[in-house]
């Protein structure tokens, strides 16, 4: 039963960061196709399949605690999330996929079709990586967002008899990187795709999946440290 838990927490988790990913990305997409509103909307249904994976991990971490289930057993269980998210990353940096999965969706959920020469032109559109492949605060935002979604259960985990106390402190914790992240990463995105260069906008879908993996690759290593740090 145990093991049936921690596998379906890793894929609970695994959806609601990949779809998180995902919108902004697909947005992304949408604009060099020239569909920036029907990009806003895409994102929008793919933050619900966020939303539905974030309830059940949450649902599934509370019963871990409940049952007191060792600190150590979940930061182990934390840092293999971390890493798999990060490295179900990498993926996400082929651009053709992406885009068949924008096409495909506006055809299933607009009943919209693209011209076959401006997906050609989107797959064509390159940018300079060199210059932005990592973002600090992207990566930052990243790894707080983790730590602050899991971490308060290892608190939880440790202090048994504070724990439903202990639980509400990641809303503190992902509130202030949720602030940071609309007033500074979510706004140089929408600035560059409101641009609409699509060398930006090419530039833009690999730093911030890079930056992104990285930030839940510290976040791993963050979760192994814990360790070292609480009785």
């Amino acid at each position: 039963m145990f093991t049936l838990l921690v596998a379906l927490l890793l894929l609970f988790l695994l959806c609601m960061f990949l779809m998180d990913t995902l919108q902004v990305l697909l947005r992304a997409v949408s604009t060099m196709l020239d569909a920036p509103v029907l990009g806003a909307h895409l994102g929008s249904v793919f933050m619900l399949a966020n939303r539905a994976a974030t309830a059940l991990a949450l649902l599934t971490i509370g019963y871990f605690v409940d049952s007191y289930v060792a600190r150590g057993t979940l930061q182990w269980t934390y840092a293999a999330a971390a890493s798999l998210i990060a490295i179900f990353h990498i993926p996400l940096l082929a651009r053709k996929p992406l885009i068949a999965v924008t096409v495909k969706a506006s055809t299933l959920l607009y009943r919209k079709s693209f011209q076959p020469e401006l997906i050609a032109r989107s797959l064509a559109a390159g940018g300079d990586r060199a210059v932005a492949d990592v973002s600090t605060p992207i990566a930052v935002i990243a790894t707080v967002g983790l730590l602050g979604l899991l971490g308060p259960s290892l608190l939880a985990a440790t202090y048994p008899d504070y724990r439903a106390t202990l639980m509400q402190t990641g809303f503190i914790v992902n509130s202030a990187a949720s602030i940071i992240n609309v007033m500074y990463v979510e706004r140089q995105i929408a600035m560059t795709l409101d641009e609409g260069d699509e060398r930006k906008i090419s530039s833009l879908l690999h730093s911030y999946t890079v930056s992104r993996a990285v930030g839940y690759l510290l976040a791993a290593v963050a979760f192994l440290a814990i360790g070292l740090v609480l009785p």
